[in-house]
């Protein structure tokens, strides 16, 4: 079974699914900024017909995929989904060292949790930021439900995990969050969905380390400018893995991470001669609302009322479009 926002479904519901979205994107903190242009109702307004036009094209689910840090509103996903007759589903996790609040950044510091003793009246216990005490929080994010503002635990569960890294190198926050993000997924016989492609072979390494096996694994962003590697992604296929190319509709090549959809065509087209059509995940990496960042031009229907007339007119058969669009995403997120 799946974990929607909604709910437990079949894997065979998903549908045409793309596994990299964002419905509300913002940076640790933006809550705390009196100015931010913030509207409930019009994001929710907003994303429900960007949601319909994505449904209306085909798609059937997305994956918001903020993680814990960057945005999630677990009930605006859960009425959104409902509103919009989409399935959403939500992740647990972090991005990166640069995405999270100082508050989870000091490796080896305490917790103190205070305990109602009823002989001995208040006492507490003291748990270590490690990547045990991530897992812990991850994992109860997958199984009893996410917690929002104002640290409020709510009845809607996460149904995947994400993990990261800074650009340059994998820090020692970001080691103790993947490994907890592992330890999570596999109690819970998730996926892990990656991010920050410079660093993706350590994030693998530590993944398998952890004991996640390579078809639990989904390499994020092989389509990122600054670090396109065909022969890179071809060996992670070779392993097991999934590589998405999840940029797609990001064509401003005046920013660095961008290239144009033909070329990003090309490279699906490659991967598939190269016998790995099993393998591919797309996604648009889309954002209904951006706070943080400037508002993307795409939405999440691009994917399939760009994208894959693009995909056809290279001669790549409907068949396996439907391998990548809908029975890989079922593998992800459906699979033990």
């Amino acid at each position: 079974m799946v974990m929607t926002v909604k709910g437990e479904m079949r894997p065979e519901e998903l549908g045409w699914a793309a596994l990299f979205e964002h419905i509300l994107f913002a940076f640790p903190g933006w809550e705390n900024d009196p100015w931010v242009d913030f509207n409930r109702a019009q994001v929710t307004e907003s994303a429900v017909a960007s949601l319909r036009e994505f449904k209306n094209a085909g798609g059937g689910t997305i994956v918001d995929f903020n993680g814990t840090l960057l945005g999630r509103d677990a009930e605006l996903l859960a009425n959104i989904s409902s509103l919009a007759d989409v399935n959403i589903i939500a992740t647990t996790g972090f991005s990166g060292q640069d995405f999270t609040p100082g508050h989870f950044l000091f490796p080896g510091a305490t917790r103190r949790r205070d305990i109602l003793d009823q002989q001995a009246g208040i006492t507490y216990e003291v748990q270590r930021l490690d990547a045990d005490y991530l897992a812990k929080i991850f994992y109860e994010e997958l199984t009893l439900g996410m917690v929002g503002p104002g640290m409020m635990r709510t009845s809607f569960k996460a149904g995947v995990v994400k993990t990261g890294a800074n650009w340059d190198r994998v820090t020692e926050a970001d080691e103790i969050a993947i490994r907890g993000a592992a330890r999570a997924a596999k109690k819970a016989g998730v996926a892990v969905l990656t991010t920050g492609i410079s660093q993706a072979q350590r994030q693998w390494e530590i993944l398998l380390e952890e004991g996640i096996k390579p078809d639990r694994i989904v390499i994020g962003r092989c389509d990122d400018g600054r670090a396109i590697d065909l022969e890179r992604d071809k060996e992670f296929a070779r392993k097991g893995a999934f590589v998405s190319y999840n940029h797609i509709g990001w064509e401003d090549t005046s920013l660095p991470y961008c290239i144009p959809d033909e070329r990003r065509a090309e490279l699906v087209k490659t991967m598939i001669k190269n016998g790995f059509a099993e393998n591919i995940i797309l996604s648009c990496d889309a954002v209904c609302c951006a706070i943080s960042i400037p508002q993307p031009k795409h939405s999440y229907s691009h994917l399939l009322k760009s994208f894959v007339p693009r995909l056809k007119k290279l001669r790549i058969k409907d068949s396996v479009i439907d391998t990548i669009l809908r029975e890989n995403p079922k593998r992800v997120l459906g699979g033990k």
